[in-house]
Formats: C-alpha cells, structure tokens, sequence
C-alpha cells in the first residue's frame, strides 16, 4: 500500500512502505492506494478457426497499476 500525504490540502508526497513522520495537525493522509495486482476474467467465447472448427476460447487478464 502507498498513501498520499496532503499537507493544508495540498499534495505534498507519496508515502511508500517504511518509517515515516507527519505531523497531525498540518499533515494528513489523502488517499490509499492499493498497488496489489488486479486480475479480470474475459468471458468465454466461441471463435471459428480456417478450417471451420468451432473453438471456446477463455482467458485471463492480469494487470497492476502504479
């Protein structure tokens, strides 16, 4: 997980994993963000090669955003 410290309201900095001081009253946490990977199911679906053989095809995708 990283956080985002706002500081008067204003981003000030990315919080990464680690020891960090902020101070209460000028400094908060903005947002969580959530760096795990994400996976998302394709639906199956039916697909006709050359040769006129039907096929079922699933997949899986898989992805992480920063």
């Amino acid at each position: 997980m990283e956080y985002t410290v706002e500081r008067f309201g204003k981003y000030a900095k990315t919080l990464k994993l680690g020891l960090h001081l902020i101070i209460p009253i000028i400094d908060r946490i903005g947002y969580k963000l959530n760096i795990r990977k994400q996976i998302m199911d394709v639906p199956l679906h039916e697909v006709a090669t050359k040769d006129d053989a039907i096929v079922q095809v699933n997949g899986v995708v898989l992805f992480q955003v920063i």
